[in-house]
């Protein structure tokens, strides 16, 4: 039971002004603000020695006549350079966080896609002429093109491409181009179209490793085994 009642005078509560944090460098803020506040506000920064330059003036389009609005105050950020996709959303709170993108797809094997996409190219304008006035075509599988002849010497033989004229040269007989030689591992050259052709008529992407093991067959029944 309460024996006595004591006077109680409720003490004001100091109000302090509110608390306004100033921007973080950096970030970005926008306010709406009459012309002749907005002039009064720069005019202040000026004097305080802010630098003002980065403060953009802009009109709200959707209101004709509309006051100046400052807006982006502060360092801006730098803009995305591409398009940002769009993130997979929970239809409710149940439903599984969505997984992270991929950042970057694995590269595929170099040599597999070379291979694959390995496409031999020969000379169709080649021809033997002879002394007595008479020429005729000769077969293009013997006339790789010069790529065509470093890819197959790079994976068949040492890398080297020798230059060798066409066989039926000497006497009466001239062709119009030259044949390219592969050098194998034991010193010898093979005619690198030869090769090549069997590319042509089996490619990889219809007939994987066919044509590879076509190539070593004839290597190393001409050369003997570790040929290749």
């Amino acid at each position: 039971m309460l024996t006595r009642i004591q006077e109680f005078t409720p003490k004001s509560l100091a109000v302090s002004d509110p608390i306004v944090k100033p921007p973080v460098p950096g970030e970005e803020f926008s306010v709406t603000l009459d012309k002749a506040t907005l002039t009064l506000l720069l005019d202040e920064m000026n004097k305080l020695g802010i630098d003002t330059s980065k403060v953009r003036i802009s009109k709200d389009p959707a209101q004709p006549g509309a006051q100046p609005t400052a807006v982006n105050v502060g360092n801006p950020q730098p803009a995305a350079t591409g398009p940002i996709p769009a993130a997979p959303q929970r239809l409710t709170p149940f439903d599984p966080q969505p997984a992270p993108a991929a950042s970057s797809v694995p590269a595929l094997d170099a040599a597999a896609v070379s291979e694959a996409e390995f496409v031999p190219e020969f000379r169709q304008d080649v021809r033997v002429f002879s002394s007595y006035g008479t020429s005729s075509g000769l077969n293009p599988a013997y006339f790789a093109t010069r790529e065509t002849a470093e890819w197959m010497a790079k994976k068949y033989g040492t890398g080297e491409v020798v230059e060798t004229p066409y066989e039926g040269n000497g006497g009466p007989y001239l062709a119009n181009a030259n044949e390219f030689q592969i050098r194998l591992s034991n010193g010898k050259l093979t005619n690198a179209g030869t090769l090549a052709d069997y590319y042509r008529r089996m490619p990889e992407a219809q007939f994987p490793g066919v044509a590879d093991y076509m190539v070593r067959s004839v290597l190393i029944a001409d050369n003997g085994p570790g040929i290749v």
